[in-house]
């Protein structure tokens, strides 16, 4: 999402003035682009704005305001994309929109938002951290009546940290607009969420575990439930929970507005849109599996011995990089995290065996940046949306290439870049090769790579060092206390 704390939110004409030859007419149509406009456009300045002209549909008056400081005096117009006043959204979602800094919609935005107010049914495909969850909080918060208690919309999540991360983004637009929004996730009291719940809330958002939980308990009604959205629903068909989702199909009224985003569409997955779903818009902004082309994908060789040796080697970079690195389960995660840990690395370690409570404060430390690297399984690598993460490190090999992309998507988000670097031993390289989405992954031959050399050597990293030379830097604990230090403050 593009973001921008400085932007008015007003509607100031705006007008172009253009070098020689002159820029063309054009109206702006929905989906066009100004293409034609040339690059060396002057923008005019007038008071705190920067003025140009759109000309305008018939009917509308396409006028778009954006803070000075974001442009120079050329501009490419091909960028501009329709503001979300366009929307025929209320003047309150309006407001918030603005006061949270946000400028323009995403393309994924573009695309279905237009279906998503009009109630239409929508499958959106769309890279992380591309603005999925706006397209679809947006229709849910300009439909549901504050007057109604009864849940109106319900929104389902695979984890419960993506869970708490959707219903901050639902506060920040809630009390504009009269709504009460509950957090229904595993861990947490159940008896504080059904005192939320008999209180009154328009809004849901949880996993589906604790819902099926309060559905058998009759402690949540979702007979009045008119907007439905299943957000990275190919992860939780991956974690099991189809029958669970199933279940909680059986309760909403067959009379419904059902959303479904994913980054993936496996065939399980079709299906299960097929059977709850009624004629559904279908809106992508990729083609096939493929990942932001901001990150840049690296590989290092490296036997399974040597492996956290070179782990901690990548950790020893600038002090300003927070990284996340992805173990392949829980046992792996712990011993990753207490070897780390014994070095003096300011750590944390997040997978399902963590009580909520500690999950929480883990990730509140994370996002913070109290700590340099976060070790965790795949608990982590969907729909968390942290600005701070500059490398993402496969310390195991995914098994599937869905999975990969998820987790490199945690860095390189929304327009930023990113790293992304994946510690491949001998017995890893079947399943680099079935990646095949890192380039070259799919090119390896039995014998290609050798241990502790790159595909693609990070930049200005030097060339791997021995084992027992890792070994001894490892033992100068002053160091790592001073950066400990540094991350806790």
């Amino acid at each position: 999402m593009s973001k921008d704390p400085s932007y008015l939110g007003d509607n100031s004409r705006l007008n172009l003035v253009s070098t020689s030859p002159p820029v063309k007419e054009k109206r702006l149509l929905w989906g066009h682009k100004l293409s034609d406009c040339r690059e060396n456009s002057c923008i005019k300045k007038r008071g705190p704005l920067i003025l140009f002209s759109l000309h305008s549909c018939p009917s509308t008056d396409h006028s778009v305001s954006f803070a000075p400081h974001l442009w120079t005096n050329t501009f490419d117009f091909k960028e501009i994309l329709l503001p979300f006043n366009e929307f025929n959204l209320s003047e309150e979602t309006l407001k918030t929109l603005a006061a949270n800094g946000y400028v323009k919609p995403t393309p994924i935005q573009q695309k279905a938002l237009p279906y998503g107010l009009n109630g239409k049914d929508v499958m959106g495909q769309a890279e992380t951290g591309t603005g999925k969850t706006l397209a679809f909080m947006l229709p849910i918060l300009e439909n549901v009546d504050p007057q109604r208690v009864s849940v109106q919309g319900l929104v389902i999540t695979p984890t419960r940290e993506l869970a708490q991360q959707i219903k901050e983004e639902f506060d920040k637009f809630a009390p504009a607009k009269n709504l009460k929004v509950s957090l229904l996730i595993g861990g947490e009291p159940i008896g504080n969420q059904i005192v939320q719940l008999r209180m009154g809330c328009q809004i849901a958002v949880g996993t589906p575990g604790r819902l099926i939980d309060h559905l058998q308990s009759r402690t949540l009604t979702l007979g009045w439930v008119e907007h439905l959205v299943l957000d990275e629903a190919d992860e939780m068909l991956d974690m099991g929970f189809i029958d669970a989702i199933r279940q909680i199909l059986k309760g909403c009224p067959k009379e419904r507005q059902t959303a479904l985003y994913s980054a993936t569409f496996p065939k399980e997955l079709q299906r299960l849109a097929k059977s709850c779903m009624t004629d559904p818009i279908q809106v992508s902004t990729i083609q096939g599996l493929q990942t932001v082309s901001q990150i840049d994908q690296q590989v290092i060789f490296v036997s399974a011995e040597d492996k956290i040796d070179k782990l901690a080697e990548i950790l020893d970079g600038d002090d300003r990089n927070i990284y996340l690195v992805f173990c392949q389960t829980r046992r792996e995660t712990d011993v990753v995290y207490r070897r780390l840990s014994s070095r003096g690395y300011p750590v944390a370690a997040l997978h399902g065996d963590f009580s909520q409570e500690h999950r929480t404060k883990v990730m509140a430390r994370f996002r913070k940046g109290h700590v340099h690297a976060l070790i965790a399984t795949d608990v982590a690598s969907r729909g968390l949306d942290i600005d701070i993460i500059t490398h993402v490190i496969n310390y195991s090999v995914p098994d599937d290439p869905r999975r990969y992309v998820h987790r490199i998507g945690r860095t390189g988000r929304a327009g930023r870049t990113g790293i992304a670097i994946t510690l491949v031993s001998p017995e890893d390289r079947r399943y680099l090769r079935a990646l095949g989405v890192i380039p070259g992954a799919e090119n390896l031959d039995e014998g290609g790579g050798k241990e502790e050399d790159s595909a693609r050597r990070p930049r200005g990293r030097p060339r791997s060092r021995s084992a027992s030379d890792n070994r001894a830097k490892d033992s100068l604990k002053s160091r790592r206390g001073s950066r400990q230090k540094h991350h806790r403050q």
